[in-house]
């Protein structure tokens, strides 16, 4: 079996790799003990570069829930230990 970047072959057959860029997730943040704390935390990749993510919970002034999110880019060392 050959490996590239991008794809890989099983038997006779070619299975793309699954490319994690312009994508994330986010989680319940189990961690949060103030108001101020995000509501959810996680992990997103931008054009190749990996942030944490924080998102929190509101209202607009009409009273509709939304999201509020924050990117913070990942140091190399946090990269090199949460980036598999």
């Amino acid at each position: 079996m050959t490996t590239t970047n991008t794809q890989e072959l099983i038997g006779q057959e070619e299975v793309k790799a699954y490319d994690n860029n312009n994508s994330g997730a986010l989680f319940k943040n189990d961690k949060r003990t103030k108001d101020t704390h995000p509501n959810s935390r996680g992990k997103v990749m931008v054009d190749g570069k990996h942030y944490w993510v924080s998102g929190w919970t509101r209202k607009s002034s009409n009273d509709q829930p939304f999201i509020s999110l924050a990117f913070t880019e990942m140091t190399a060392e946090e990269v090199a230990k949460y980036v598999k």
